[in-house]
């Protein structure tokens, strides 16, 4: 928000809580250079941002900031905007990975290869647990089913990139 358009949303801000205004005037021995500080704050947001606070404070939609924060007024709006910035980031990430993503699909292109591993090694595990292999026969069929695994997704990365 530049600078003019920061005074211009300030005044408008002073006529919808007229109380912010009058306790400018009482408070700050110098009203336009405090105007021009909290116009200063405001450079990091755009004028519709702004406005949009303004909007969702005056119909109630959004809980305004408590009386006795009137000199943080300037700092609530950029905090409410940044809030809303991430939201909307968060919103078009899910938006995104949906229109990519097709339901029920894995984001993981190797859970054909991944899934039967992982429930062969539960299954060697289990068998070390239950005391029906030794230490040393778990580990050696373990690093047997990493290499069928890796062999598996070099093939499938192969087929992949000749197709």
């Amino acid at each position: 928000m530049k600078q003019d358009e920061a005074m211009e949303f300030l005044n408008g801000m002073f006529v919808a809580f007229p109380g912010v205004y009058q306790w400018l005037r009482t408070a700050s021995p110098n009203v336009e250079a405090t105007k021009t500080v909290w116009a200063k704050t405001l450079e990091q947001i755009t004028p519709e941002e702004g406005f949009s606070v303004l909007s969702r404070w005056s119909s109630g939609s959004l809980p305004v900031p408590a009386g006795y924060e009137k000199e943080n007024f300037p700092l609530h709006v950029v905090s409410v905007v940044r809030e809303d910035r991430t939201l909307k980031r968060k919103f078009e990430t899910r938006d995104d990975f949906q229109r990519t993503h097709r339901r029920g699909e894995s984001i993981f292109k190797s859970e054909p290869i991944l899934g039967p591993f992982m429930k062969d090694v539960m299954r060697v595990y289990g068998q070390y647990c239950a005391g029906t292999i030794t230490e040393n026969e778990r580990d050696r069929r373990i690093m047997e089913l990493e290499k069928n695994a890796i062999s598996k997704v070099g093939q499938k990365r192969k087929e992949a990139t000749c197709a």
